[in-house]
């Protein structure tokens, strides 16, 4: 599997990487197009760079009444996966239905878990608000039997991730890390991984590492705990960013996979989900996405803590996307990826072009 997260690959890597993807989707998939047309008309428009400012500072400092809103958005956006993906069975269907909540607060998507099968069990891991994490929003978490939440900084779970003597002992910075372990042994029917990085999270906020730090953990937890057979539900953005090619890919090989874009909240974003169910955790594949997940995170987070240069081997060949793309998946990723394009397009248009006339002619 490909390096994963913002900052895995070097510059010359992923231009060529995005070169050849670029050509590839602008020669087969008119929707792919029609996306980059309205996106360019966008750019140019100083509503849109104050519409997506606003956004970005109502979620760095939401308002009790915004932090509830944002919260019934989560609760949609997991009726709505359920409606369109059947991610939750019901209650007469399974005994003991167990789920993984990675950056599960406000909770929203724990809330659908148990809207839909109140017998599942709720294993839940966050960010404390002390160090930027969202608020938890979940009624009577604390006390419901259902609900085993932790809260912690997941990117720093050293023992976990197979390095837990990363950082020399005398090195100020080694009492960060932890040996913990969280749900050791868990066999998770569903995994949510939700994961972005958080601009109030101050330890974070700025590290160009931190976003594939991010990435791999949530994927080394999640593989780490999920049962054979279960689904993984993951955040992702832009599906022609080439890591998020190879990394699709590569689920495909050990789970079926399909996309998922929620409306209205993230119809104009960039944002999308992954939905992989059946995961063979136990596959060959599986393994070496856990390896590599393991092998960035190491090496992002020493280069984040300023113990290992960044000096990444040069690839600049394009040799993997080629190879991807000319396989079967090529037009597979297509078919997944144009209801995407075509969702945010819509989107983009209604909410910034029509009725316009200036915009419009831009495009």
């Amino acid at each position: 599997m490909a390096t994963l997260g913002r900052g895995d690959m070097p510059a010359e890597d992923e231009e060529k990487d995005s070169e050849i993807l670029d050509s590839y989707l602008q020669e087969r998939s008119p929707a792919f197009n029609a996306l980059r047309a309205v996106q360019k008309a966008v750019w140019q428009s100083p509503a849109a760079d104050e519409h997506f400012l606003k956004q970005r500072e109502r979620a760095d400092s939401a308002t009790p009444t915004l932090k509830k809103y944002f919260f019934r958005t989560m609760r949609a956006i997991g009726d709505q996966l359920q409606a369109a993906k059947h991610i939750i069975p019901p209650p007469g269907e399974t005994k003991g239905f167990k789920v993984l909540d990675i950056c599960m607060a406000p909770g929203g998507y724990s809330a659908t878990a148990l809207r839909y099968n109140k017998h599942s069990s709720i294993y839940g891991l966050s960010l404390p608000e002390e160090e930027g994490g969202h608020e938890m929003l979940l009624q009577n978490w604390q006390k419901d039997p259902r609900f085993d939440v932790r809260l912690m900084d997941i990117t720093m779970l050293s023992t976990e991730f197979g390095s837990p003597d990363l950082l020399p002992a005398d090195n100020p910075l080694a009492s960060q890390f932890s040996s913990c372990r969280p749900f050791d042994g868990l066999e998770a029917d569903l995994v949510f991984c939700d994961g972005q990085v958080l601009r109030t999270h101050e330890r974070a906020v700025g590290s160009k590492f931190e976003a594939s730090r991010l990435t791999s953990a949530q994927l080394i937890l999640a593989l780490q705990r999920i049962k054979k057979g279960g689904t993984m539900v993951m955040l992702l953005h832009r599906v022609n960013n080439p890591r998020n090619v190879k990394l699709l890919h590569a689920f495909s090989q050990f789970a079926e996979i399909d996309l998922f874009k929620p409306t209205p909240s993230h119809a104009a974003r960039n944002s999308f989900y992954l939905v992989a169910k059946n995961v063979d955790p136990t596959s060959l594949g599986a393994r070496q996405m856990l390896e590599n997940s393991k092998s960035c995170w190491k090496t992002k987070t020493l280069q984040a803590f300023n113990d290992e240069p960044y000096e990444a081997e040069q690839n600049t060949s394009g040799d993997e996307m080629r190879s991807i793309l000319q396989s079967s998946f090529g037009q597979r990723l297509i078919s997944l990826a144009e209801p995407i394009w075509d969702i945010q397009r819509e989107a983009l248009e209604k909410k910034f072009l029509r009725g316009s006339p200036k915009l419009a002619t831009t495009s």
